[in-house]
């Protein structure tokens, strides 16, 4: 017995050794690699790969995001995971991330649903809706486009426009996240819950589609039942021009 114990000792301290690294700072790191199950503000929730010896610890691993960089991670995409210190054996269980990198993305799925779409001499702009959710032509002397929202909740209605003049944001209380899109598209998000319970959501894009936002202001509790549909549908976004 105690020979089988040794073994098997010896080959958790193998494992050890080959998910180890060392950072740049001379500290010793692990990996692990899993699906990205949930992907929120500033972190995401990994569920580790079956034969991932850190599954020995926890299945579930949550992470912080807010100092890696961003490489265009999307929920379903598996992810390698370089990280430092303990297991923390919270639920889900957390591990300090040094860095990330994706080892294969998710297949898109498509929205079924139907195009909306704006168009004149200046921009053209369409994306897709799936059903449950309609759109409206917003059409005012410096800003054009398209005001869409979910039939159940009106209120949830997500203005985007094309700008003529630059819009100004006020940085104060603002959390400001720069992301990729599942369509390939760069842009800035500005967010902010306020205490009457509100949400604020600002979407700018890159320097190609300058002038182009989305914006939204309701309950946050509507956001939170929307917010992975909306990405979605921000996601199948196509510009023209």
């Amino acid at each position: 017995m105690k020979k089988i114990t040794v073994f098997v000792l010896a080959c958790a301290v193998l494992f050890c050794f080959a998910a180890c690294g060392v950072t740049t700072k001379g500290e010793e790191t692990s990996f692990f690699e899993g699906k990205i199950n949930e992907l929120y503000e500033n972190g995401a929730i990994i569920l580790a790969n079956e034969d991932d010896p850190i599954c020995l610890s926890s299945d579930i691993i949550s992470i912080s995001t807010k100092e890696l960089e961003d490489i265009g991670a999307a929920e379903g995409d598996i992810v390698k995971i370089e990280y430092t210190g303990d297991i923390m054996e919270t639920y889900p269980a957390q591990v300090v991330a040094v860095s990330w990198s994706i080892i294969e993305k998710a297949a898109k799925q498509p929205i079924s649903g139907s195009e909306a779409s704006f168009e004149n001499e200046k921009v053209s702009m369409s994306l897709m809706l799936p059903e449950g959710w309609s759109f409206e032509k917003v059409i005012d002397e410096d800003q054009y486009g398209l005001a869409f929202f979910p039939d159940a909740n009106p209120e949830v209605r997500l203005n985007f426009l094309y700008h003529e003049e630059m819009i100004g944001i006020c940085g104060t209380g603002v959390t400001i996240e720069d992301i990729t899109l599942a369509n390939g598209i760069a842009a800035k998000i500005y967010t902010e819950s306020y205490q009457s319970g509100e949400y604020w959501f600002f979407m700018s894009f890159d320097e190609a589609h300058f002038g182009y936002n989305i914006d939204l202001i309701c309950a946050q509790e509507l956001w939170n039942e929307y917010e992975s549909e909306i990405y979605a549908i921000i996601g199948t976004i196509y510009f023209e021009n």
